[in-house]
């Protein structure tokens, strides 16, 4: 059996995580697992995909600009329920 490879450290601290979370459902346990990357030195942008309620975390890109670039507004979101 083959020993599993792994990256350097070296690459892994260049590489950023794009961590999607409905932050109006679940935003706290999107903040943990952000919180935790972001100890072990792992860039990380939180962005949130939730429609249906307030986000509980603060973004660093909001759902309005989620759902711009997929073509779509918040509101046509809301209404369908998705």
């Amino acid at each position: 059996m083959e020993e599993s490879k792994k990256l350097p450290v070296a690459t892994l601290r260049a590489v950023k995580v794009f961590l999607l979370a409905t932050l109006d459902t679940k935003g706290p346990e999107a903040k943990y697992v952000r919180d935790k990357l972001m100890s072990e030195g792992v860039e990380v942008a939180l962005v949130d995909t939730g429609c249906l309620g307030n986000a509980k975390v603060k973004a660093d890109i909001p759902r309005e600009e989620v759902f711009q670039a997929a073509g779509v507004t918040l509101e046509e979101m809301q209404k369908q329920g998705e």
